[in-house]
């Protein structure tokens, strides 16, 4: 991850400004119908300087580029099925280190029965490694969207959060209180989506949701205001490392600010509907009421902070 940066520039500024312009509301990916088939569409941006640890082995950065355009797919409801992919490689880069990249975009493909359709590779001068991976799906029945939470509604997640906190965090300090292994890093490359066949028997009924990709805390306030309800936070599910390896005076606003791109899905259902959440092995976190915002259950406000491109995690506003 890119640390702070001191440009004015930022993309919630431009996602609004577009958004506005357009007419539409802010969602996890765009779709439309054909023949009543629903066709989900996404596209996501990976470039080396801004989403790649140094420590962090070029095919696992493949997978996570490919892990997060999917994820938007998956989580609206849709079956995933083929990608594109757009790649800018500098002219530095050795053959082998592309191979490795791209090994890990064809391991995703692997894992959720994916085609590579192709897409387009362009070689720079200078610059880094980026790439654009489109990712399409199908739907029937239902579209989950951030929107819909109402009143009532239990809050739940999939997977723990705070893997990619403890990374983050040894990026920044430059040590951490466990050994960073090839485990935690693979774990990391697949982030913490649902199993597909779990994830849309429960999503017809799912009111409202949205994955994980700039921290548990802004993506629970990106949630609370589509929806335009309070979501009350009893407890949150931790990676089983995080006590591990953070200090335990920093975990809290780790796991909270820090855990972008973990993936989770975030959502809500009705209260009636809590057994089912449970045997799909997903967990309850909290609730929906009326009002506004994100808190715990003492009252105590989550703050809307989390990765802002532009700002990165560090700009507290």
């Amino acid at each position: 991850m890119g640390k702070t940066a001191m440009n004015v520039l930022r993309e919630d500024t431009i996602i609004d400004w577009v958004t506005s312009q357009l007419g539409i509301q802010k969602n996890d990916a765009a779709f439309f119908e054909h023949n009543e088939i629903k066709i989900v569409i996404n596209v996501d941006s990976f470039e080396n300087t801004i989403h790649l640890y140094p420590f962090v082995p070029l095919r696992i950065a493949g997978r996570r580029a490919a892990t997060g355009s999917l994820s938007d797919v998956l989580v609206k409801g849709a079956v995933p099925r083929g990608i594109l992919t757009a790649i800018r490689a500098p002219a530095t880069m050795s053959i082998e280190s592309y191979r490795e990249f791209y090994n890990g975009i064809i391991d995703v493909a692997k894992r959720y029965d994916l085609r590579i359709l192709g897409g387009d590779t362009d070689i720079a001068e200078t610059g880094s490694l980026r790439a654009d991976i489109v990712v399409f799906g199908f739907a029937k029945g239902k579209i989950a969207n951030r929107w819909g939470a109402k009143p009532g509604d239990l809050l739940a997640v999939s997977g723990r959060v705070g893997l990619s906190a403890i990374l983050y965090y040894y990026y920044r300090q430059n040590s951490v209180s466990c050994s960073i292994t090839r485990e935690m890093l693979e774990e990391y490359g697949w982030g913490q989506l649902p199993k597909p066949a779990e994830w849309l028997a429960l999503k017809e009924n799912v009111h409202a949701a949205i994955d994980n990709s700039d921290g548990l805390a802004l993506s629970l306030h990106y949630l609370s205001e589509a929806s335009g309800v309070k979501l009350i936070i009893d407890h949150i599910p931790l990676h089983p490392l995080v006590e591990e390896c953070v200090p335990k005076e920093r975990i809290l606003d780790e796991v909270l600010y820090n855990s972008g791109e973990e993936y989770n899905f975030i959502f809500t259902i009705p209260a009636e509907e809590e057994s089912t959440v449970a045997k799909l092995g997903f967990t309850v976190i909290g609730k929906v009421e009326e009002g506004r915002g994100v808190y715990f259950r003492d009252g105590i406000e989550i703050k809307r902070i989390g990765w802002v491109g532009g700002a990165g995690y560090d700009k507290r506003r």
